[in-house]
């Protein structure tokens, strides 16, 4: 049996991750500075930079999925010291105490946000990336945290899947991206009117079970890889607002505050498909009918 470690182990990815793992192959052990809000796992309430971490980790570890963060662009935003102090000294402060650690195996959650906005270019791997126009603290900290990643597993002889996730969604009350919010006001609205900058903004939008099932498909995989995650097909705000609006007979009246203005990243799968042969299942149009039915059902 592999023993995994999950860092932020009460996360949105994290939480559907622990619900798919096969509990008879791997013996999951988790550590989130928050109290875990699911049972069932060995758990550790700890903070990535806490100095007695090599206390929590001090059993093997086969594998360890790195998905602690200050994990959004408005949070960083909001309290810039504790974005980097966090996303960076605390992945520091992790590898330091994986030193004398027989890990086979790191797997990172990076972003799409790395990449610049170059509107209709698909993105791959191979893009280069430069590190001026990024526009957020998030993304500089994944960046980085990339980076030493690479070198500390190239050094321990360790592999490493550097994951690229694409925008997630899925049933969750609190903390919703851009599509989740979205389809919400659509579902919600009572004036039939809602406000987005360009109708033309759009993503490859992730569903939560697709992206925790890519990090378990990706177990197999050898050596140093950097891997786009990404959902089945770019869609635009546009096309959620007109898909949410015929499932619940709603009118939209939509309101452009920046038209010429849009964020478009498009970015392709087929490194991750060649390699583990993962492929997303659910399409956008199937995310917004489980949505809405959640709303619905849970009076939100």
């Amino acid at each position: 049996m592999f023993n995994i470690l999950i860092t932020g182990s009460n996360s949105f990815l994290a939480s559907e991750l622990i619900k798919i793992l096969d509990k008879s192959k791997y013996k999951v052990i988790g550590f989130d500075i928050d109290e875990i809000s699911l049972n069932k796992i060995e758990y550790y309430c700890a903070d990535l930079r806490d100095s007695n971490l090599n206390e929590i980790i001090s059993q093997k570890i086969d594998i360890l999925i790195h998905l602690g963060a200050v994990s959004n662009t408005p949070d960083c935003e909001e309290d810039i010291k504790k974005c980097y102090d966090i996303n960076l000294l605390g992945t520091l402060n992790l590898l330091k105490n994986f030193e004398n650690n027989e890990i086979k195996k790191i797997i990172f959650a990076s972003s799409e946000w790395v990449y610049e906005k170059k509107n209709n270019v698909i993105q791959n791997e191979k893009s280069i990336i430069n590190f001026k126009q990024l526009k957020s603290h998030y993304s500089v900290t994944k960046l980085i945290d990339e980076f030493l990643l690479n070198d500390f597993c190239k050094r321990k002889k360790i592999d490493l899947n550097i994951l690229r996730f694409g925008i997630l969604y899925g049933l969750r009350k609190s903390r919703w991206s851009a599509f989740e919010s979205l389809v919400h006001q659509v579902y919600k609205t009572n004036r039939n009117d809602i406000k987005v900058g360009s109708l033309s903004t759009g993503r490859n939008y992730l569903y939560v079970k697709d992206a925790a099932l890519a990090i378990i498909k990706s177990f197999e995989i050898k050596n140093i890889n950097i891997l786009n995650i990404q959902g089945p097909k770019f869609f635009t705000l546009s096309q959620i607002i007109n898909y949410a609006s015929n499932i619940v007979s709603k009118k939209i009246n939509i309101q452009e505050t920046n038209p010429n203005n849009p964020s478009i990243k498009k970015f392709s799968n087929k490194l991750s498909t060649k390699l583990f042969n993962w492929s997303p299942k659910f399409m956008p149009e199937n995310g917004i009918e489980i949505l809405i039915e959640y709303f619905n059902k849970n009076n939100l």
